[in-house]
């Protein structure tokens, strides 16, 4: 039941973005993702990923550990998913074009 009310909620273009990118990092380097890294990855300042991420948090799609790194709730992996999901259908559709 949960999954299906966390698909039904929309989420800005920059929460998205971040969830994408968090689940990236940590498929990447199999490990819980600096801020620091996320904001190089997303070419933003430190503070405004800092600032994401606590806002995620509070929307139950991270987990945040202060000077530990930040990971995807199964809910935010969820949301993270379906982006990539939706960014592949893009790109095969534009490619077919």
């Amino acid at each position: 039941m949960a999954a299906a009310r966390e698909s039904e909620r929309h989420f800005s273009h920059a929460v998205q973005d971040y969830a994408k990118a968090i689940y990236v990092l940590e498929e990447r380097d199999d490990a819980a993702v600096t801020t620091n890294a996320l904001a190089e990855r997303l070419g933003v300042t430190a503070g405004s990923a800092s600032a994401m991420v606590k806002r995620l948090d509070e929307l139950g799609l991270v987990h945040h550990v202060p000077y530990r790194g930040v990971g995807l709730t199964d809910d935010g992996r969820r949301v993270a998913l379906e982006v990539l999901r939706h960014h592949r259908l893009l790109e095969r559709f534009l490619s077919e074009e």
